[in-house]
């Protein structure tokens, strides 16, 4: 019997007869035509053949074909139609959305494998699975902002045509800046209420009794801005200027000759003036601005009986007895301006805005910003609500991946993704980002108050996702 080595020597020999007598017409010619491309030729086709036997060894093996879709880490595709399924328990679930499956697999790009309706017939099929009102595409790693939010408020028509302050939220765009007022500050009131608000080194200060107040300190007739309620909640909150409560006025105070409730002043080593208010124990140190709203709060005329009210110069004011009761407002960022500032000339239809970097520091408030025209973002609510902004801008195709935190000084705080729609879908896990696509790193922190103006959409929770659709 003729050996394999037997049997390919006379393959070779055949294949050079036939390809002689069709090049020389002489199947004995002693020169072989195309040597090389004979060879290439013979292992072509061993090639072929081996490959041939390896798909069919392959499809005896693993049957998959029209079966490889049974598997629960895959999303399902039906050809014809572009139906969504997910495959659990051996039953073909359709799904809401495409982000609710991702959610179910637990994949940030879960596989997909499109099939045809004959291949699914027959399959048992289950309940429809998915978290209504979640979207079906969220912004990838790519597109997620991660620059400032810029809060600001400007008048804009409401559907009868009337101007009243808006809040709209810029969020992660630039070219919203605009001038800082510096040491010099703003006088607003809330929209709905009427509360008088100075703004001053990027805070807000409230001004009670401002008729009093105001005019005490020279600024009676200056002009008041309206802002958007949801725009002055977002300032961080300083302490409040108003009228100083004092028992006892006209009454003797610890300091001879002096009653209580009247202003005292004497000047340090240096020269400078130092302001005091006598008490019943002793007396205590106030600021210039606090002397102003003394003299002209007409409560004070009992300390100062038959006369005009004004500051007492007194020498021995170094040794006297200092009083129990703080006055003097505590030093640092809430404390408001020891004197009154300079105001910064605002126009009726000027923008004003508060920039925020982050959440551990406090807004940047700018006027004059150019902003784009009012309308031109997604509109989230009803004019004059007092947390939701009224309008939200954001770039078509991106998205925020923030984490809203309830203080500056928090650890950590709650995930949520932001769609250019202008709304946030709250995170249920950490772990969940990772299901997106996405991590830790790519989040902004955000104060939550600023965060919880944008509308809020369902949670985005693997476990709601696998339930039936209406059973959560």
């Amino acid at each position: 019997m003729p050996s394999r080595r037997d049997q390919l020597f006379s393959y070779q020999f055949m294949v050079q007869r036939v390809v002689s007598a069709f090049v020389y017409r002489d199947a004995e010619a002693a020169k072989v035509p195309f040597p090389r491309a004979l060879s290439t030729l013979f292992v072509g086709s061993m090639i072929a053949v081996l490959a041939l036997a390896a798909v069919g060894v392959f499809g005896v093996l693993s049957p998959g074909g029209k079966n490889s879709w049974r598997n629960d880490r895959v999303l399902i595709v039906e050809k014809e139609t572009g139906a969504r399924y997910v495959y659990l328990n051996k039953r073909l679930h359709p799904v809401v959305n495409y982000v609710s499956a991702r959610l179910i697999i637990k994949a940030a790009k879960p596989g997909v494998v499109r099939v045809s309706q004959s291949s699914l017939r027959g399959t048992a099929r289950g309940e429809p699975l998915g978290i209504p009102g979640v979207p079906d595409t969220l912004p990838d790693r790519g597109h997620l902002l991660k620059s400032r939010w810029t809060l600001c408020t400007r008048p804009a028509p409401t559907e009868t045509g009337q101007m009243v302050p808006a809040a709209a939220l810029y969020v992660g765009l630039s070219g919203t800046s605009g001038t800082p007022p510096g040491d010099r500050a703003l006088l607003v009131k809330q929209n709905q209420d009427e509360v008088v608000y100075l703004i001053w080194r990027n805070r807000r200060f409230p001004v009670n009794s401002p008729q009093l107040v105001l005019r005490a300190l020279g600024l009676g007739q200056a002009p008041v801005v309206p802002v958007a309620s949801a725009w002055i909640n977002a300032v961080p909150l300083g302490a409040a200027l108003g009228p100083i409560a004092i028992d006892g006025r006209g009454q003797a105070s610890a300091l001879s000759g002096v009653r209580i409730g009247q202003v005292l002043v004497a000047k340090s080593q240096s020269g400078v003036e130092q302001y005091y208010v006598a008490l019943a124990d002793g007396i205590a140190d106030i600021t210039v601005a606090q002397v102003d709203i003394l003299l002209n709060d007409p409560a004070t005329d009992a300390a100062y009986p038959g006369e005009q009210k004004r500051r007492i110069e007194r020498t021995d004011l170094a040794s006297a007895r200092r009083s129990a009761r703080v006055i003097l407002p505590a030093i640092g960022e809430t404390a408001p301006p020891p004197r009154t500032p300079e105001l910064v000339p605002v126009a009726g239809t000027s923008p004003l805005c508060a920039a925020f970097g982050g959440a551990a520091a406090p807004p940047a408030i700018t006027v004059d910003a150019g902003l784009p025209a009012p309308g031109s973002g997604i509109r989230a609510a009803a004019r004059g609500q007092n947390v939701t902004a009224d309008e939200i801008v954001l770039p078509a195709g991106d998205g925020v991946l923030v984490e809203a935190m309830v203080t500056g000084e928090a650890s950590s705080g709650t995930l949520a993704v932001v769609t250019d729609l202008g709304v946030r879908y709250p995170l249920a896990s950490r772990e969940v980002a990772g299901y997106l696509g996405y991590s830790e790193g790519n989040a902004v922190k955000m104060p939550a108050a600023l965060v919880a103006m944008l509308r809020e959409g369902p949670s985005l929770d693997p476990e709601r996702a696998v339930l039936p659709v209406g059973a959560s």
